[in-house]
């Protein structure tokens, strides 16, 4: 039987493939993000991301995205969707906190 394919592998090959096709990794890099960005807005549920057991602030990963404009935008879109998630409050909270990160 074959290994188990990873995550990343899936990635990487799905990298390849496009970049074969003719796709830049800009191109790449906006598809992926534009792709995920719907699955999040379409599946997010604040009942499943509420309430895990994150630290103040959030999880360890929140920061990293709330750098980028593109997820920042699905936080705040997501947050008039949900306002009472606790995961998209605290998001937005540390929004308003950073001059420099506010929509």
């Amino acid at each position: 039987s074959a290994m188990p394919v990873t995550e990343e592998e899936r990635l990487q090959s799905l990298r390849a493939w496009l970049l074969c096709s003719g796709d830049s990794e800009e191109q790449i890099a906006v598809s992926f993000d534009d792709t995920l960005a719907v699955l999040c807005a379409s599946r997010f549920d604040p009942s499943r991301a509420d309430g895990a057991g994150d630290p103040p602030g959030g999880p360890p990963w929140l920061g990293e995205l709330l750098e980028r404009a593109r997820w920042r935008e699905l936080v705040y879109t997501l947050h008039a969707r949900h306002p009472s998630s606790a995961l998209l409050n605290t998001a937005v909270q540390r929004l308003l906190a950073s001059p420099a990160h506010a929509a």
